[in-house]
């Protein structure tokens, strides 16, 4: 277990000790939805994504995330949905099914984070440690496999809007030629994402 599992389960064990012992004071706490953040922001720079690529790849994470904790409580959490340009109706859970929306909010981030970055499956490892401290922290077998199944139907409906956005096309897209120099961050703009904006113009950015 490399270094940020050992930190991840330390503070993990302070989350659970602070007078409630069931699994939701590990999944219910915001400490949780920053260190995963911090996850995949490890993995975009270890990967020296530029920062326009990795700005959609932390939407996309974060929106999924977002929606499955609308799906708890739509009227508190309007969903992106009809906000977003092209995004539909994200599926809601089936009646009477109980979930753990937070660590399924926390799951269907990494899904995400995993499916937009490189190399493929940068976060399964963290993903197993975080089933792994849920279970050890009395989620019930049922909740767990709600939440899990229902994180991957969000997760996969985010990712098939996200391959609608142009962001393939423009992979193989001619660049500019930069004849004079305007400085690095007007290199680095133009020369690598001269067609940017037809991904922000799809997300309605």
């Amino acid at each position: 277990m490399n270094r940020f599992l050992l930190w991840l389960s330390g503070i993990i064990i302070l989350l659970s000790s602070c007078q409630k012992a069931d699994y939701q004071r590990i999944t219910d706490n915001p400490e949780l939805y920053r260190i995963t953040e911090k996850k995949l922001n490890d993995i975009i720079l270890e990967n020296n994504f530029p920062p326009v690529i990795a700005s959609r790849n932390y939407a996309y994470a974060n929106i999924a995330a977002y929606e499955v904790i609308s799906a708890q409580d739509p009227k508190k959490f309007r969903s992106l949905a009809g906000q977003i340009r092209h995004l539909t109706a994200t599926p809601k859970p089936a009646p009477g099914v109980e979930i753990d929306y937070p660590f399924a909010s926390l799951l269907a981030f990494c899904y995400v984070g995993n499916a937009v970055t490189f190399p493929e499956g940068s976060m399964d490892e963290y993903v197993d440690a975080l089933k792994k401290e849920a279970k050890d922290g009395g989620m019930p077998s049922d909740v767990f496999e709600h939440s899990v199944n229902y994180s991957d139907v969000v997760a996969k409906h985010i990712m098939k809007w996200s391959k609608t956005d142009h962001y393939a096309q423009t992979r193989s897209a001619n660049k500019y030629t930069v004849t004079k120099k305007k400085g690095v961050g007007y290199l680095h703009h133009l020369c690598i994402h001269k067609h940017w904006n037809r991904i922000g113009e799809r997300l309605g950015l």
